[in-house]
């Protein structure tokens, strides 16, 4: 709410876990966070190597990790701060490959998926992930969890199933 599009860009990769993906650029007065969403498939989850794969940033810092209906991380590169984390189809949020394989194991390994699975409909395990990356150019983490908690919902209902 509240917040104007400023512009929205296809992004390309050639990855082979990459599906799709759009950057988008909102403001708010005189605050502007930029966006950028991306569909993984056959991925693992781990944020620290979608950075370096698609963005070749590597971070100085750790990441602080942080939970709130699943875990997201924040950081800080170059000149700006980021809260990235990988919506799941089924479960919450996560940020590192441990916390995604461990949401898989609880979410997509149910009785109701093993008829399915059985007869070749669907994996038994969904490896999608929408990575979700959002930045400001200041240090302002409480504003990006403000976005995040207000954007988190509308993904996973969009993403889950």
């Amino acid at each position: 709410p509240n917040w104007k599009l400023q512009s929205s860009n296809r992004l390309y990769a050639t990855q082979k876990t990459f599906e799709s993906g759009r950057q988008y650029q909102y403001q708010q007065g005189k605050s502007t966070i930029d966006i950028e969403i991306r569909h993984l498939v056959n991925t693992e989850g781990n944020i620290k190597d979608y950075l370096q794969v698609y963005r070749s940033m590597t971070l100085q810092q750790p990441p602080d990790i942080r939970q709130k209906d699943g875990f997201y991380g924040i950081f800080t590169h170059q000149d700006r701060t980021y809260l990235s984390a990988c919506v799941n189809s089924r479960g919450g949020s996560t940020f590192s490959g441990t916390q995604f394989a461990r949401n898989r194991n609880l979410q997509d390994i149910r009785p109701d998926r093993i008829v399915p699975w059985l007869l070749g409909a669907e994996s038994l395990r969904d490896q999608r992930c929408l990575w979700v990356e959002l930045s400001v150019a200041n240090r302002d983490r409480e504003h990006l969890e403000n976005v995040w908690f207000q954007l988190y919902p509308t993904l996973r209902n969009r993403f889950g199933q």
